[in-house]
């Protein structure tokens, strides 16, 4: 199984999307697969039909029982739902290993799924230092713009730290470029930069670009699934959970290629 969390720092860049999408993609490939919600605003809990139990991802870091907390959704996605509270986390958890509450909870159950998606807030706060402790990685999703280029030194650097204090294990997947303009010179330019950064950090770029659209907006206010939209986003996200789940299985390939040839 595998735990990824979604992160960026710059808010508006598909986070969320992007969790939505890596949940139903996977589900709908037949995988087990649990959604755990970070965000205060609590919007990928928003994205699906479920009856709300009253526990939060707040009463999961009290260290009330996580089987407790996990809501069946109608669509078959297992979800632990965003709670405002989180805002407070900072304050509210003062505790010395409190960067290490997320992964002691989900540790246990993390042989019950596939994989388990954390969909994070634009914060480099507490919470979102717990989401990279328990994972084994990060997926980042961006647009092809300035700013998101700008803000990505910050996030190395906050991954950098995790791998030397609490997470030693800790990957980056890639980067997932989302509402890319395929004719516009700007986003060329601006991927052309992306892919230098890329090879000098040495972090892959996804070969799949999600273009932009407004559908799966529709969607998303329906409450019904980006797969059920016949948009180029949706035919995009379908093309790039082919795209992650080919390249993890070369992993796992290449993984048991070394432990034999050891």
């Amino acid at each position: 199984m595998k735990t990824i969390t979604i992160a960026n720092q710059k808010g508006g860049v598909g986070k969320t999307t992007t969790s939505q999408a890596m949940l139903e993609g996977f589900k709908r490939k037949g995988f087990k697969v649990l959604g755990i919600d970070t965000d205060p605003q609590s919007n990928l809990s928003s994205l699906f039909h479920y009856q709300d139990n009253g526990k939060t991802i707040f009463n999961v870091l009290q260290k009330e029982p996580i089987l407790d907390c996990i809501i069946h959704t109608n669509e078959g996605i297992d979800l632990i739902q965003g709670d405002f509270r989180i805002s407070t986390v900072d304050q509210s958890f003062t505790q010395i290993n409190k960067h290490y509450l997320l992964k002691e909870a989900i540790d246990p159950i993390k042989k019950n799924y596939d994989f388990i998606i954390i969909d994070t807030a634009p914060t480099m706060n507490t919470m979102t230092m717990n989401a990279f402790t328990c994972s084994d990685s990060v997926l980042i999703p961006m647009f092809a713009d300035l700013f998101s280029i700008q803000g990505l030194a910050q996030l190395f650097n906050t991954i950098q730290a995790i791998q030397v204090y609490t997470n030693p294990n800790l990957t980056i997947d890639g980067m997932l470029i989302n509402q890319f303009q395929v004719n516009t010179k700007v986003n060329q330019n601006l991927s052309n930069e992306l892919a230098k950064i890329s090879q000098e950090q040495q972090i892959p770029i996804y070969n799949t670009k999600i273009r932009q659209g407004t559908a799966i907006r529709q969607q998303q206010v329906e409450q019904d699934s980006i797969f059920n939209s016949s948009s180029n986003v949706s035919r995009d996200f379908e093309i790039f959970i082919e795209e992650y789940l080919r390249k993890e299985k070369q992993k796992q390939s290449e993984k048991i290629e070394t432990l034999d040839s050891e």
